[in-house]
């Protein structure tokens, strides 16, 4: 395999993220099975990866598994026909994905068209998301949000998340909201707002969250909606 051509050491390996690893194991595959014909065993593959690594095998086979689950999950590898449990070939899509010449990009786009997403928030998170970094991304859209929310309300530095949405919100005098709409309206968006900043940009502030691209896909989708909120009353 190449792999360790693109991945010199396990630490890179590891960092690379998972869509940037199966890209590379898919292409591999293809050219080592007869163009996606010949079965493969999940385990010998695991097995070739590790042996590429003397110093932290065990986490590069990890990767691997991880890797070799994501095609499987996204229908580019499957069981193969008339073999034991564990013997795969390439999907006819798998066979495709193969000769993909950005193939982390590729995938991303799969699972979350730029289209759905308001551009700041594409520009912020999508290098991320494509990477495999699903914690980062979200962090990385949500931080935009109150960016955009500090600088439309002008407000100072010294409020951030809840307490930002809280006063550039607030229904009776925050400069972002909407007066003409009915009073529960107002209370609401605050607390949408508030909500949002506080239970998807602060976990990942803190802590490392373990995210799964479905998760991470339908948290940038909300943050670009909200985004374009606070861009609207920004022009009132």
């Amino acid at each position: 395999m190449n792999v360790r051509s693109v991945f010199p050491t396990a630490e890179s390996l590891e960092q690379a993220g998972v869509p940037a690893v199966a890209g590379v194991l898919l292409k591999a595959l293809l050219r080592q099975s007869d163009n996606g014909v010949a079965a493969f065993h999940v385990t010998n593959v695991i097995r070739n990866v590790k042996a590429l690594y003397e110093v932290r095998a065990w986490e590069a086979g990890r990767v691997a598994g991880e890797a070799l689950g994501w095609l499987q999950a996204r229908g580019f590898v499957c069981q193969a026909p008339d073999s034991d449990f564990g013997w795969c070939i390439l999907t006819r899509d798998g066979m495709r994905a193969a000769e993909v010449h950005d193939f982390p990009a590729w995938s991303a786009e799969r699972d979350l068209p730029e289209s759905l997403l308001h551009p700041q928030i594409a520009a912020e998170c999508m290098s991320s998301f494509r990477a495999g970094k699903y914690d980062t991304a979200v962090f990385e859209a949500f931080k935009a949000l109150e960016v955009a929310m500090r600088n439309a309300a002008s407000l100072g530095h010294d409020l951030l998340g809840t307490k930002l949405a809280s006063r550039a919100f607030h229904p009776e005098d925050g400069p972002l909201s909407n007066q003409d709409q009915e009073a529960g309206e107002r209370q609401a968006l605050m607390s949408l707002m508030m909500g949002a900043l506080g239970y998807f940009k602060n976990p990942q502030s803190h802590r490392k969250v373990d995210l799964a691209a479905w998760e991470a896909r339908e948290m940038l989708v909300i943050a670009s909606h909200l985004y374009r909120i606070v861009e609207v009353r920004a022009l009132v």
